[in-house]
């Protein structure tokens, strides 16, 4: 009886152990210099150049669109399906095997 007791406690304080801070991380920040090595930043504004050029004009006029012919399995990529090809295989085990009397699930 007072192993099924002490067994559970010492795998509590095995995972206990494991969210214990190290020693340095309790100490206050003071006494790190932590505060000594944080400057405060500030962001500087660079000063503009004196000569900008404008901006090119943005053409908003509609591109003819460009049709290939592609192939029937161009578009297709496999990394799409992966999952669902997957689940079909072993479906299709599954139920193979138990049409042959290997796997019963009665």
């Amino acid at each position: 009886m007072a192993l099924q007791r002490a067994l559970p406690l010492l795998f509590c304080l095995q995972l206990a152990a494991g969210f214990q801070l190290p020693q340095a991380a309790l100490r206050p920040a003071a006494a790190r210099g932590a505060f000594t090595a944080l400057s405060p930043i500030r962001m500087q504004e660079e000063p503009a150049p004196a000569e900008t050029p404008a901006p090119a004009p943005v053409d908003f006029a509609p591109t003819a669109a460009v049709e290939e012919n592609k192939g029937p399995f161009e578009d297709f990529d496999i990394t799409q399906y992966s999952m669902t090809i997957s689940i079909f295989v072993v479906f299709v085990a599954v139920k193979s095997l138990s049409a042959l009397g290997v796997i019963d699930f009665d």
